[in-house]
């Protein structure tokens, strides 16, 4: 919010604005299901030719899922303060530092069972 004071078309001014809508709400969401996300991971190579290539690639895979999902909150910030006749971009950077602000405070999701496993099943009776 501090980068508004600048004067207009300062690259102080925008850059972080910029990166912050980029990556910003996504990497807020992402943390609260991260644990979820992690619980099926890529698989790598059989040959394993590629030491890191689980860890590298769920790297990626965050990043590019934070970027997306920041993107995405921002249209649907920027649609919901048009459809309410609201719309600057101040307003929408309060809205997305908020939002950010909250999903920052949520509690993360329990990781919970894998894919492939089956819940348990209560004893038969009779």
């Amino acid at each position: 919010m501090l980068a508004t004071l600048l004067p207009d078309g300062n690259p102080l001014r925008w850059l972080p604005v910029v990166l912050f809508l980029v990556a910003g709400p996504g990497i807020a969401v992402l943390r609260v299901c991260e644990p979820r996300l992690r619980r099926d991971s890529a698989v790598g190579p059989e040959d394993d030719w590629e030491h890191g290539f689980s860890r590298d690639s769920d790297r990626l895979e965050l990043l590019m899922l934070a970027v997306f999902l920041s993107v995405s909150l921002v249209v649907l910030g920027a649609t919901a303060l048009i459809a309410l006749k609201f719309f600057s971009g101040t307003g929408l950077l309060l809205l997305l530092t908020g939002t950010t602000a909250v999903a920052a405070a949520c509690p993360r999701l329990p990781e919970g069972r894998h894919r492939y496993e089956t819940p348990a099943t209560p004893p038969q009776e009779g």
